[in-house]
C-alpha cells in the first residue's frame, strides 16, 4: 500500500490486530518465512506486552499532569476567594492569620 504509514500510538492496536491470525496460521507463515516461528511468536508477545506496559505508564503520567494542573487551577480560584475573605476580615477588624496562612501554603503548592 503506498503512503500507508503506522504511528507509534497505533503498535500494539495492530499487534493485538494480528497476533490472532499469527498464531492461527504460524505454520502457513514458518513454511513461506522460516523466521516467523514459535520463537518468534514469543518474543513478539513479549515485545507487544513490553510497550502496553511503557504505553499505560504514559496515560498515568498524563493523567498526573492533568490532575495537576486542574489542582493548580483550583488553588488559584481559591486564592481569590481568600483575598475577598481576608478583605472583609480586615474590614470587620478580625485576625487575618489563619486567611494569610492557608494563602501561604497555596502559594508554595502544598
Amino acid at each position: 500500500m503506498p503512503g500507508f504509514t503506522v504511528r507509534k500510538e497505533e503498535y500494539t492496536t495492530l499487534a493485538d490486530f494480528m497476533l490472532p491470525s499469527f498464531t492461527r496460521d504460524l505454520a502457513v507463515f514458518q513454511a513461506r518465512f522460516p523466521k516467523f516461528n514459535a520463537a518468534f511468536l514469543a518474543l513478539f508477545n513479549t515485545k507487544t506486552a513490553f510497550v502496553k506496559e511503557l504505553e499505560s505508564s504514559i496515560v498515568v503520567t498524563e493523567k498526573q499532569k492533568a490532575a495537576t494542573a486542574s489542582l493548580y487551577t483550583e488553588a488559584t480560584t481559591l486564592n481569590n476567594e481568600l483575598n475577598f475573605l481576608k478583605e472583609n476580615f480586615k474590614d470587620a477588624d478580625l485576625n487575618t492569620s489563619i486567611i494569610m496562612d492557608l494563602k501561604n501554603d497555596l502559594f508554595a503548592h502544598n
